[in-house]
């Protein structure tokens, strides 16, 4: 795991858990015993579901899988269990970076919380794809390589 580490897109969201309890505790306020109490806390739990269901394909995904970029020798060090590869820089032909979101900070807390889910693709040119997440590895740039930016909010799942 990487200096944020897992629980990162968590401790991002937690402006958005507290909105959600505001709101709860708002409704057994002004509607106490209503049927709108159900309807909005069914809406509510949208975007908490989006982030389990994402969080779980991203540590599922990334449960073996260690990344180390060594700039000095000029190469990307993959490990997915017992699967190892040295990609060197000059094989890199594309880094595409799928983000939950465009805008990643200083608005975080006006987002859902699926917005910070990030995973990264590297394509060499003998067409090797390696897939990694924020939980592994943050976002790096190789001078040289081109580079990509895909923006797919809502569910960016590891496909």
């Amino acid at each position: 795991m990487n200096s944020k580490g897992q629980y990162y897109p968590i401790k991002k969201s937690k402006f958005f858990y507290l909105q959600i309890l505001t709101i709860i505790v708002l409704s057994f306020v002004f509607f106490p015993g209503n049927k709108i109490q159900i309807f909005l806390y069914i809406f509510l739990l949208i975007p908490i579901i989006l982030q389990i269901i994402l969080h779980i394909n991203y540590y599922l995904h990334d449960l073996k899988v260690t990344v180390k970029i060594d700039y000095i020798n000029k190469k990307i060090e993959y490990l997915n269990g017992n699967d190892k590869a040295e990609i060197p820089f000059e094989k890199i032909k594309e880094i595409i970076r799928f983000k939950g979101s465009r805008y990643q900070s200083p608005v975080y807390y006006y987002f859902i919380p699926s917005y910070f889910y990030n995973y990264t693709l590297i394509k060499t040119v003998e067409n090797k794809v390696y897939k990694f997440t924020d939980f592994t590895q943050d976002e790096f740039n190789v001078y040289g390589i081109k580079n990509q930016e895909v923006i797919v909010p809502f569910l960016n799942v590891i496909k």
